[in-house]
């Protein structure tokens, strides 16, 4: 701790100018022995004193927010480090301690104007540089984080923790450095430890369409749980050998998301192909909302209701043989992009008398019940929300949604498209925000995607962004059109403009990050197209 040192006379609180500069010594002398001590519930009474008698020392606030932080009490830490900086703007220490007061809050955008401010202040800051970079980088300013790294190395401070995975993370996004990424990750994957460096190799790999390798590596994603949200329970039962023996029952569990769980299954029809032989029972342990749909789609499995945190009871009334992490059927299953193009087909259904149920709910709904004109119907899924309260989840999942304002282009189409809503719950609500397009809400009617998939099979195109309904309408093998944010997941490859994964699923790329005025521009222009091309068909069919 710096010692303190008391304001001038004339700075102090009026009310208590009688104290003698000998008291007032003694009292700074005790909070600095307390601090020291790590006295903290003694600290903050002492400080907040000192901050009565000396309003205008930014010391005493700095110090003061330091007790505050070290008692868990971040909101105060915060706001008192304002006070030092408010008195003291031109002090790199106090934006980099606010920084990370906000960080803490989980306030990213407060904290990375103060991280700038300090490195304005001392470009050589490097904990600050460190801190910021990434930022930038899940903000997705991949060259100005690898610029602040490259300072770090220029400063001979790349002694930071898994610093150079970082770096690779950076440099994989970028063309200009693959020559870079290739020579980093050589030098990563020798240390056995570097659980990080075999996670980011594995979707270097994969979005190169390097499925073999890729999926290899990506078989060890738990290693990285933290990292990548994918987490396993551990089932009493021996990981499956890949070896169908006759009468076996294979159990099949999730891990991750919705949509990763119904893309990974898009390979169950193989793996039930191959069972067939063996009379091997295969058993699904799913996502409690996907129970009924892939009940319906996979009849002749078993399926219960599983999250990995709360594993399903019933698969212990069962005799189970082996287990297998669904993730881990893509390994088998998905080697090549031959693969992938033999096996692009529905492999979900929606049941039938459902699709009939929501069919004559969007004629009550929709403008139809007015004028008796079925329009071209459009399914709109605009924005998601994380499951997970993560700063790098959140972050993601508002890179990837579109604010449902920037559809008001397509209102010059309204008299013949009929939109859907197919948020849920908890963003449903938002289509009220754009009357102009008339969207009709069924997002309190969703109660699981056994409902969704029937909702969805009455549409004639789903917009959708990167979330779980991109998958869900992949699988039902419905046309698909998915606007991508500039640094697009792994499962959307490089460039491509239609999915390896679904037929019929057309992806729509930012040109640039964070905006989405030309994916937009673009869905319009051939949307109008699509509208046409079906005025067209319905005159032809009429005439006929």
């Amino acid at each position: 701790m710096t010692q303190l040192t008391p304001s001038e006379p004339n700075r102090m609180n009026p009310t208590t100018t009688a104290l003698t500069q000998e008291a007032l010594l003694a009292k700074i002398n005790q909070f600095e022995q307390q601090f020291a001590a790590r006295s903290f519930n003694d600290a903050l009474i002492s400080g907040q004193q000192l901050v009565e008698i000396l309003p205008n020392n930014p010391q005493i606030h700095f110090y003061l927010a330091l007790v505050f932080n070290n008692l868990n009490l971040f909101d105060q830490a915060y706001m008192q480090q304002l006070e030092a900086i408010r008195l003291k703007p031109d002090e790199s220490i106090y934006h980099y301690n606010a920084a990370t007061y906000a960080d803490i809050m989980g306030n990213a955008l407060r904290a990375m104007l103060h991280y700038q401010r300090c490195i304005h202040i001392d470009p050589n800051h490097a904990d600050a540089l460190w801190n910021y970079s990434e930022h930038l980088r899940l903000d997705g300013h991949i060259k100005m984080a690898i610029e602040c790294l490259h300072k770090l190395i220029a400063l001979g401070k790349d002694h930071y923790g898994k610093f150079y995975n970082r770096l690779i993370a950076c440099y994989a996004l970028l063309e200009q450095y693959s020559t870079q990424t290739a020579e980093l990750y050589q030098k990563l994957l020798n240390d056995p430890e570097d659980h990080i460096a075999r996670w980011g190799f594995a979707l270097d790999e994969l979005k190169n369409e390097r499925f073999e390798s890729g999926f290899a590596f990506y078989n060890r994603r738990f290693e990285s749980s933290a990292l990548n949200n994918a987490y396993c329970y551990d089932f009493p039962y021996p990981l499956w050998d890949g070896v169908f023996h006759k009468g076996q029952t294979l159990l099949i569990h999730g891990e991750q998301g919705l949509g990763d769980e119904m893309m990974f299954l898009s390979t169950m029809n193989e793996l039930l192909a191959e069972a067939q032989h063996t009379g091997t029972r295969i058993v699904i342990a799913c996502k409690p909302a996907l129970v009924r749909l892939f009940a319906l789609s996979f009849p002749n499995t078993t399926v219960f209701a599983h999250k990995y945190e709360t594993p399903a009871l019933e698969v212990a009334q069962l005799p189970i043989s082996a287990q297998l992490p669904m993730g881990h059927l893509l390994q088998r299953y998905r080697k090549s992009i031959a693969d992938f193009d033999a096996n692009r087909h529905p492999f979900l259904v929606a049941d039938a008398a459902r699709i009939a149920h929501y069919d004559e709910r969007i004629k009550i709904q929709g403008r139809e019940a007015k004028d008796g004109r079925r329009r071209f119907r459009v399914g709109l899924m605009w924005g998601t929300v994380s499951a997970e309260a993560v700063q790098r989840f959140v972050r993601f999942a508002n890179k990837k949604s579109i604010a449902l304002s920037l559809f008001s282009e397509f209102e010059d189409v309204i008299d013949e498209v009929e939109f859907i809503s197919l948020q849920n719950h908890e963003r449903g609500a938002e289509a009220a925000l754009l009357p102009e397009l008339h969207i009709v809400d069924f997002s309190l009617d969703q109660t699981d995607f056994y409902d969704t998939a029937a909702l969805m099979c009455n549409l004639d195109l789903v917009i959708t962004i990167d979330t779980s309904i991109a998958h869900l309408a992949g699988g039902l093998g419905l046309e698909t059109w998915v606007p991508l944010p500039k640094l697009a997941d792994w499962r959307y490859g490089k460039k491509r403009d239609t999915s390896y994964w679904y037929e019929g699923t057309h992806l729509f790329r930012q040109t640039k990050a964070d905006h989405w005025n030309d994916v937009l521009d673009n869905m319009h222009t051939q949307l109008k197209a699509r509208v046409q091309k079906n005025q067209k068909d319905a005159a032809s069919k009429h005439k006929k």
